[in-house]
């Protein structure tokens, strides 16, 4: 079966920023602050333009959500999250280059006051980050702000690897906000990712249990979104209409 649009789009993306850009981004190998840095675990790729208005609408978003893109890159997805539906909208990623570009291009765009972005290592928030809206000792030492409005909705659209590592972090997360907070990912499903760099990848220690939501939005296109919903001790799906 061939690729379906989104992910030729999403392909072209990846060879433009990264694939072709391998000795250029060997030099960013040392940089804290970088998608290509020794603490990154997904290189900055953005999303297909294609694929954003389906990501959103499996979101399910309104005015009334605040919407948070864990590895937001150039902040493109927020930005048109803020603009189709006025939600509030933080973003956070270590690359502080990209940073800055959403910043940009969110006041070219008119909905800087409706977008906060931080550099921030994401495998360094600590349990309850996302519950207190705090990025502590896992952001920049000078973006470090106020505190910010917890999610509703946190999109992570990030390779498996990085994912798996993040796996029970945003389980914890997803779990203390008792139904606070719907998480979406993208292609990679927090039920069945894996990190190809650990030794037990596929054999280790059994990992959080998560009810997903898979969405079919378009023709031999998967978006897997864990639309997660919690109601005191009864775990259950919504799938969308």
């Amino acid at each position: 079966m061939g690729l379906d649009a989104h992910s030729v789009e999403q392909g072209r993306l990846l060879e433009e920023h990264v694939l072709t850009r391998r000795a250029e981004l060997a030099r960013e190998a040392h940089e804290q602050w970088s998608a290509a840095g020794p603490h990154s675990v997904s290189p900055f790729v953005p999303c297909a333009a294609s694929r954003i208005p389906v990501l959103l609408r499996s979101a399910r978003l309104s005015a009334s959500d605040v919407l948070w893109d864990l590895g937001c890159g150039d902040g493109r997805v927020l930005h048109q999250a803020a603009a189709q539906y006025g939600c509030r909208c933080v973003g956070v990623d270590i690359d502080a280059a990209c940073i800055a570009e959403a910043r940009r291009r969110a006041d070219e765009q008119g909905v800087g006051g409706r977008c906060t972005f931080y550099a921030c290592d994401l495998l360094r928030l600590a349990p309850g980050a996302l519950l207190d809206g705090t990025l502590g000792a896992a952001a920049e030492a000078a973006a470090v702000g106020p505190r910010l409005p917890p999610p509703t909705v946190a999109v992570v659209f990030v390779t498996g690897h990085a994912l798996s590592r993040m796996n029970r972090f945003l389980h914890g997360e997803w779990a203390g906000a008792s139904g606070a907070l719907r998480l979406l990912t993208c292609v990679e499903s927090l039920d069945s990712c894996v990190d190809f760099e650990a030794g037990d990848a596929l054999f280790g220690a059994e990992r959080p249990r998560w009810p997903i939501s898979r969405a079919f939005e378009v023709i031999r296109y998967l978006i897997t979104s864990s639309l997660l919903f919690r109601s005191s001790a009864k775990t259950y799906l919504k799938y969308p209409a």
